[in-house]
């Protein structure tokens, strides 16, 4: 009954969590978008894709997402 009982409270925390980082994802890719946006309006230019799409041409030179001008598309 004990091992039951473990069983669903790490179900039920397993899940939470996935949860939690659907909800992150959906709110960092909105972020982006609104980051680019701006970048747009303010920047005429568009330094951020302009950098990503750069450094993307090469593997060596792929930005990592600590790196990245804003937060990793998901």
């Amino acid at each position: 009954m004990e091992a039951l009982f473990i069983a669903l409270v790490s179900l039920f925390f397993a899940l939470f969590w996935a949860a939690v980082s659907l909800q992150r994802r959906k709110a960092l890719r909105l972020w982006r978008k609104n980051l680019f946006h701006l970048d747009g309006v303010v920047d005429r230019p568009g330094v951020y894709p302009e950098i990503e799409q750069a450094a993307s041409r090469h593997w060596w030179s792929e930005p990592r997402p600590s790196r990245r001008a804003g937060p990793p598309e998901g």
